[in-house]
């Protein structure tokens, strides 16, 4: 198969800013047994949730043309 890129802060904001995605939806068991899943935490531990329980978590990317920022 194609192998992903990993994920980062530039993937997140061209997912963002290209595909004006605001909602991110991660499944964290799927990616806490993905090879490259604790760095994708890493990443997404800066954004902003919406919520979520024990298999989802809901991340805000921020609207297209904003920077998302964490609310404390």
């Amino acid at each position: 198969g194609t192998p992903i890129p990993p994920l980062d802060r530039a993937a997140l904001d061209g997912l963002r800013t290209r595909l004006d995605v605001r909602f991110l939806v991660v499944d964290r068991p799927r990616l806490e047994a993905c090879p490259q899943g604790a760095a994708a935490a890493r990443v997404l531990e800066g954004l902003p949730t919406l919520g979520g329980d024990d298999r989802f978590a809901v991340f805000d990317l921020g609207r297209s043309g904003t920077t998302a920022t964490r609310t404390p």
